[in-house]
């Protein structure tokens, strides 16, 4: 069993039971896990005892007036532009939900940048985005919206990662029910298992289609990014 997989297989599970990105990421005993979130404090605290995680909170006020950032255990309120760590701090970074539009555009390279800086070499980041083409497509503030080509264009031409692998998820960010590689037989298979009591048979076969599903997978509601920063 790989290192990852022992960290988090006697943890407790994500909110709400979802679908598990840790899997995803490269966390072993002893990593030193960032968590960037606006609004589950409990994804740190799914770790487990032997990972060093702490989560990082948008603070409005210091936001606006460059306030120090405030600590409260392991919850760190801090503007997202002032990362409050040194470079090289963390082994994994991960922000699963994104960050609201409301708060930060996508394309802020500072921010982007910044993050980067604070991996260590070696290290991996998760990013949770909204697909603005996506068959879920809302108009709130609380998501990040990207395409996976910007988001790609993004990290791997501003921020410099080495790599970026593209999951897609269903149906949301905060507890998915499924996480996978965009393919048109891996959507297929989802469809055919979410759907197969609820539409009738002929209208489902021809949803998860070959044909359809190549089209479908580029519409998908959500979607994390996985950058892997370069070895030195």
């Amino acid at each position: 069993m790989p290192d990852h997989a022992r960290a988090v297989q006697a943890v407790p599970s994500l909110p709400g039971c979802s679908a598990d990105w840790r899997f995803l990421l490269p966390i072993a005993n002893g990593s030193r896990v960032l968590i960037i979130t606006h609004g589950c404090d409990e994804f740190a605290l799914s770790l487990g005892g032997d990972v060093k995680a702490i989560t990082w909170r948008s603070n409005i006020s210091a936001y606006r007036n460059r306030e120090s950032s405030v600590k409260n255990g392991n919850v760190l309120f801090a503007d997202y532009l002032f990362p409050p760590f040194p470079p090289s701090s963390f082994d994994i970074i991960a922000l699963p939900l994104g960050i609201p539009s409301g708060i930060l555009k996508i394309e802020n390279r500072q921010f982007h940048q910044n993050i980067r800086r604070l991996l260590r070499p070696g290290g991996s980041m998760l990013f949770g985005f909204a697909n603005p083409w996506g068959i879920r497509r809302s108009s709130d503030s609380e998501h990040t919206y990207s395409t996976i080509n910007n988001m790609l264009g993004l990290l791997r031409g501003i921020a410099n990662y080495s790599s970026v692998e593209i999951y897609g998820v269903f149906p949301n960010l905060a507890m998915p029910e499924f996480i996978f590689s965009p393919k048109p037989e891996n959507l297929r298979f989802i469809l055919q298992r979410r759907y197969k009591y609820k539409i009738p048979n002929p209208l489902l076969n021809l949803f998860s289609s070959p044909v359809f599903t190549s089209v479908l997978s580029k519409f998908l509601p959500f979607y994390f990014a996985i950058a892997s920063a370069e070895t030195r």
